[in-house]
């Protein structure tokens, strides 16, 4: 398993790894079977609050990987640092499932990275029903990032996906990335943006210059019956006052 991650609050870092040794407790037919390779890219390194997260991350680490490792297996390879697109792409082709589970995120990038580098239509997407991807990726499996029984779940899910589901879901979020591409999002983007300038044009409020002042009141002569409204504020501005 596969999970690469600014190190950030808003991630679930944490979550995953109390998922990970959820699991390791409920299926110690797994113990040797299975390595979450987590990978955390430096940021506000000098932050107080950033830095003991960080050091929460490493000792959980620590303490998954002292209380189920043996000689030959360690269940976590922990690496702080940044990753070169290569290598990246390399970790997304190696590994059976990827981990993308933020408690708030945006579009979220590596998502798509991920799914469009598996041209073999194997492994599978954990991803958090809170990422902006979600709405675009719908076949990956979807958790809530807070509940740990249900990344656990999800993880054991993964694992034991067949073959042939992984494809059925891969399939479909390849074909959507394909189709979905930067210039499709640009022209969408810009198509809206119009739409929205049309619709505040045709809402525009009408102002009161001088020849509907001169409509209005020839209107109100000949008008067989005639309703006034008075208005009473206190502070009238500018603006307010040249409409009487």
């Amino acid at each position: 398993m596969f999970s690469v991650d600014r190190l950030d609050y808003t991630k679930g870092i944490y979550n995953r790894l109390l998922a990970l040794e959820d699991f390791l407790l409920r299926r110690q037919d797994w113990h040797g079977k299975v390595v979450l390779i987590l990978n955390l890219v430096p940021s506000r390194e000098h932050g107080e609050h950033y830095q003991r997260m960080k050091n929460q991350i490493e000792q959980k680490v620590a303490q998954i990987n002292g209380r189920f490792g043996l000689i030959e297996w360690v269940p976590i390879l922990y690496h702080y640092t940044s990753l070169p697109s290569e290598e990246l792409v390399a970790y997304y082709r190696a590994s059976d499932v990827l981990l993308v589970t933020p408690i708030k995120d945006g579009m979220n990038l590596i998502a798509k990275e991920f799914v469009t580098s598996r041209k073999d239509l194997r492994g599978v997407l954990i991803l958090s029903e809170f990422a902006g991807i979600s709405k675009e990726l719908g076949e990956a499996v979807m958790v809530n990032p807070n509940s740990i029984e249900e990344l656990s779940r999800a993880i054991e899910t993964a694992l034991e996906m067949p073959p042939e589901e992984q494809e059925s879901r891969l399939k479909p979020m390849q074909e959507r990335l394909r189709r979905y591409n930067v210039h499709k999002w640009g022209n969408d983007f810009f198509e809206a943006l119009k739409a929205i300038v049309s619709k505040k044009n045709a809402l525009r409020t009408k102002e009161l210059n001088a020849k509907l002042r001169r409509k209005l009141k020839e209107a109100f002569k000949e008008a067989n019956k005639r309703v006034l409204f008075w208005i009473t504020m206190v502070h009238w501005s500018p603006w307010q006052r040249s409409l009487i």
